[in-house]
């Protein structure tokens, strides 16, 4: 994101347009905000996450906000677990598609190690 900011302000420069956001009272010539404000404090407020996330958390067994365990079982329901963005302690970033598929991967994972250990049907 910051990335594009600079790339943007460049671009605004090199028609002779100062960008009015974010708001920037010193540009350096790559684009990036050398004044007091910071682009990144900028971009926390502007930009938002458009997907639902971190309603079934993963953590700790003291946690008493998570309701799954690290092996992605909900938490006094026996055989159910929930894999997706919901369970995230809090957003991985704007776009959680990334971080959504590697949850997945990870709890793939855990499932077949338990199948193999034959721990899975026990506890159904």
């Amino acid at each position: 994101m910051k990335d594009v900011v600079a790339w943007v302000r460049r671009i605004f420069l090199r028609i002779g347009i100062t960008p009015k956001e974010p708001p920037c009272t010193q540009i350096a010539a790559d684009g990036t905000c050398t004044g007091p404000e910071k682009d990144e404090d900028w971009i926390h407020r502007q930009t938002f996450g458009h997907h639902p996330t971190s309603t079934c958390r993963i953590g700790a067994d003291n946690d008493t906000m998570a309701v799954l365990d690290s092996k992605f079982r909900v938490r006094g329901v026996s055989g159910l677990r929930v894999v997706d963005a919901s369970a995230f302690a809090r957003i991985p970033g704007v776009f959680p598609v990334v971080s959504t598929f590697m949850i997945s991967q990870k709890a793939s994972e855990e499932m077949v190690a338990e199948l193999v250990a034959g721990t899975a049907i026990a506890k159904c």
